[in-house]
């Protein structure tokens, strides 16, 4: 289960659309090039993946990150 949501996000910015070959609704991960900062679900995913691989589980921790 996910630490944190599109909601708890601070910067408000992002773009959540997907650009063509890089669906999340089809794969539910990032494409396979670099981390786009500017991409929210690409964001989300990375946080809560990092929360998980680093057993966090207090939502203040996953939004320091």
């Amino acid at each position: 289960m996910a630490l944190i949501s599109k909601s708890d996000l601070y910067y408000k910015y992002y773009s959540w659309t997907a650009s063509s070959g890089d669906d999340p609704k089809i794969t539910g991960t990032p494409d396979s090039t670099l981390l786009n900062r500017n991409e929210g679900y690409e964001i989300l995913y990375f946080i809560n993946k990092f929360a998980e691989l680093h057993s966090l589980k207090n939502k203040s921790s996953a939004i320091r990150i």
